[in-house]
């Protein structure tokens, strides 16, 4: 394995949702983050942290502190540094959860972030994929199964790579990272694995939800 874990607490049998956030020298970010993330009373998701700086020395103390709701939570190290891209899919690669939802340590979700992504998941059995509401104007939830109708006018290309803004069912990373690894200079990781299944004709749920309430930048 070309990581190692430096911290793990909790973590027992996977949950729901995994949510997976890569990150670089951002510790005031990360710790924004991580601590708003644990004031969430859902239980059906765990954190994996994927740390890209081999050299750094990752403070895992206000974790401790902060888990008051017992959150699965692990802290991951590369070994080597690796680029953004690339950095992206170890994170997704280690995710071991049904769901896997890549979050940006730069972004903030929503309260109810998790209530909505696990009512989604729960209303639409068979998808590879959900794409929440960024840019995008549908004012319904549909599914999509065909390329083609990512051309529709109330789709943002956007909201397709943002990080934070959609979350992959397990045997989506699974059946489309060997291909993913080959467009590692893109920055658009998360729109391949979209667009690889909808070229198999799989199903992509549009939610009409907004997930991300704000970005930070420290």
């Amino acid at each position: 394995m070309l990581t190692d874990i430096v911290y793990e607490k909790n973590w027992n049998d996977p949950k729901l949702i995994e949510i997976v956030i890569p990150t670089f020298n951002r510790v005031d970010n990360l710790i924004f983050l991580i601590k708003h993330l644990l004031k969430n009373t859902n239980t059906h998701f765990c954190i994996s942290i994927i740390d890209n700086d081999p050299e750094g020395n990752f403070l895992t103390d206000f974790i401790e502190y902060e888990n008051i709701n017992h959150i699965p939570i692990r802290v991951l190290k590369n070994k080597l540094h690796l680029g953004p891209d690339a950095s992206v899919l170890r994170a997704l690669e280690i995710g071991n959860s049904e769901w896997i939802y890549l979050l940006g340590d730069s972004k903030i979700p929503c309260r109810n972030a998790l209530d909505l992504m696990v009512n989604d998941i729960n209303n639409n059995n068979g998808i590879a994929s959900i794409v929440y509401k960024y840019k995008n104007s549908n004012k319904s939830p549909r599914i999509l199964n065909k390329v083609d109708q990512l051309s529709s006018n109330d789709l943002h290309w956007g909201d397709f790579f943002l990080g934070g803004n959609s979350i992959l069912h397990k045997d989506t990373v699974r059946s489309y990272f060997s291909i993913a690894t080959q467009f590692t200079l893109t920055r658009s990781m998360l729109l391949i694995f979209h667009i690889l299944a909808l070229k198999d004709k799989k199903n992509i749920l549009i939610s009409e939800n907004i997930l991300i309430d704000r970005f930070i930048d420290k």
